[in-house]
């Protein structure tokens, strides 16, 4: 198993207006009122895994294969953090929306590492059940370990994902954005 925690990759290359339009509909972003978006940390979870499997003609027909090999990467290639040009580096406003959306960054990597266990578990539950396994072409056998692991990851990873939805939810309130807002004199 690797786990990615993501690279943050600071984007700057939008105005309030542009991230605002690129955004639309999102379920959470940091706003100034009237929905203007000040800030966003976009990500996105990525799972893969590579197999190796030994396989042979099944006496009677079809054919047997055996997983010799997992490798499953998930994670985040990168953690994209939009803070809009309108706000000068060092600035009330820049300081405070990148300090809230690192606190995304943190939530985003503390989750996958909660859960990184519960994922390594299920991978390898799913694999020592897989030998051997049998299928009707050598395609089908050589696939078969792969989707049973995509199929054994599937709980794992939509608790991962539900759990990281509540917890950068929990500060995207109207509150929260209200306290944000109020350490600075203008927006």
């Amino acid at each position: 198993m690797i786990f990615d925690e993501g690279a943050v990759v600071l984007d700057r290359s939008r105005d309030k207006v542009a991230l605002t339009t690129k955004f639309r509909g999102e379920a959470s972003r940091m706003t100034t009122g009237g929905w203007t978006t000040v800030g966003l940390t976009e990500s996105s979870l990525q799972l893969r895994t590579a197999t190796r499997t030994a396989t042979w003609s099944a006496p009677g027909g079809g054919y047997c294969a055996e997983l010799q090999a997992v490798r499953v990467d998930v994670g985040y290639p990168e953690l994209r953090v939009y803070i809009p040009a309108d706000y000068r580096p060092g600035s009330c406003a820049y300081e405070t929306v990148h300090a809230h959306e690192l606190e995304h960054v943190e939530i985003t990597r503390a989750v996958l590492r909660a859960h990184a266990p519960r994922l390594e578990a299920a991978v390898e539950r799913s694999a020592a059940a897989l030998n051997p396994m049998w299928a009707p072409t050598l395609e089908q056998a050589k696939a078969q370990a792969s989707a049973r692991i995509q199929a054994a990851l599937k709980a794992p990873m939509d608790a991962l994902r539900s759990e990281h939805t509540l917890r950068n939810a929990a500060i995207d309130t109207a509150h929260s954005y209200d306290d944000l807002q109020s350490r600075c004199p203008a927006w």
